[in-house]
């Protein structure tokens, strides 16, 4: 038996639910339908009969891998199909194709089972053993955590790292919801709800190649950007609205030209010839990666790097000992960055 993808046209209407008495409501009929999920139409069984049909192409194959009859699954996907007000899979002759619908709820399926396969790997700790979570942004993961964890860890062998990349403000989300030790991140100043210290201010840069025509300016002003060609972060990025603001402010727009959602990237792209990038010099001057200049900014626009904590929460003596460890290791003060 074979299987087959069914993609058949439609068109869905984004909304937003309208209020009771709204003249402009949108006809119910005229609206996506978005099922809550209560556990109520699909079992985690039923979903793993349901994604063994896609899987092995078909009712009577699926029957064969979960080691049941072929009227139990038919069954479990008719019950899915009917406690969801949805139809799966389209019978045509020997072939079952599943329909948007089914793929849809394949691909969402996925993170849950990828979770669950997660845990038969799952390593249980001995009460003896330290362990550290991390959670930080890529371009400090990538371009300056790994010496000083490395150095941490000479320090202290026996404790167990975990380091979780995130955008900045998910750094902060991550740490309040107190599932790890130590969130490193740059933000805005704000109240987030967590624990913060600042470790690090720096001032921003334009980065150039070395042979573009501003690589021997001592200062770049923000008038002088004009059609330049750019490669900016992404407008969610807090350094873009700031950036915006000042650049339009200075009636000189910016000419962005591609976008990327962290600055290692943005460092990337300018290293190939793609424009120029406004970005905090904190920790990109640190690889040797990036053959460019990095030319001060005016205004001048300072920027802090910050480590968080949960708040209202004793805080454990291996992240302690590990805030103390950077502190104390992390870079000397240069000009466009400086150690607070």
């Amino acid at each position: 038996m074979t299987i087959r993808a069914d993609y058949p046209a439609r068109d869905a209407v984004r909304y937003t639910t309208p209020m009771v008495d709204d003249p402009n409501a949108q006809p119910a009929s005229e609206r996506t339908h978005r099922s809550s999920w209560s556990g109520s139409w699909a079992s985690l069984r039923d979903l793993e009969v349901f994604r063994a049909v896609i899987e092995q192409g078909g009712i009577s194959s699926a029957a064969r891998s979960l080691g049941v009859s072929q009227p139990a699954v038919s069954r479990t996907i008719s019950q899915i199909e009917e406690k969801s007000a949805r139809s799966l899979f389209r019978r045509d002759g020997v072939q079952v194709v599943p329909t948007t619908e089914a793929l849809q709820l394949y691909e969402a399926s996925a993170k849950v089972f990828s979770a669950l396969a997660d845990l038969q790997d799952l390593r249980w700790l001995d009460d003896s053993e330290e362990r550290l979570g991390i959670v930080t942004a890529p371009t400090l993961a990538h371009c300056w955590l790994p010496e000083t964890v490395t150095s941490f860890r000479a320090r202290y062998p026996d404790v167990r790292v975990t380091i979780d990349i995130q955008s900045s403000m998910d750094v902060i989300r991550t740490v309040a919801t107190g599932v790890v030790d130590v969130g490193i991140a740059e933000v805005p100043q704000g109240d987030f709800g967590v624990d913060a210290r600042a470790f690090r201010r720096s001032s921003l840069v334009v980065a150039v190649r070395p042979d573009h025509r501003w690589a021997t300016k001592t200062v770049i002003g923000s008038a002088e950007f004009g059609s330049e060609p750019m490669v900016a972060l992404v407008q969610r990025n807090p350094l873009r609205a700031v950036l915006d603001r000042v650049l339009w402010r200075s009636g000189s727009p910016p000419n962005i030209v591609m976008e990327t959602s962290d600055t290692i990237t943005a460092m990337e792209y300018v290293s190939s010839g793609q424009g120029v990038a406004v970005v905090n010099p904190f920790p990109v001057i640190l690889d040797s990666r990036f053959d460019l200049r990095f030319i001060p900014l005016d205004p001048v626009l300072e920027y802090e790097t910050s480590i968080f904590t949960t708040a209202n929460r004793p805080m454990r003596s291996v992240a302690k000992r590990f805030i103390e460890h950077l502190l104390e290791t992390q870079p000397d003060s240069v000009p466009i960055s400086e150690r607070l």
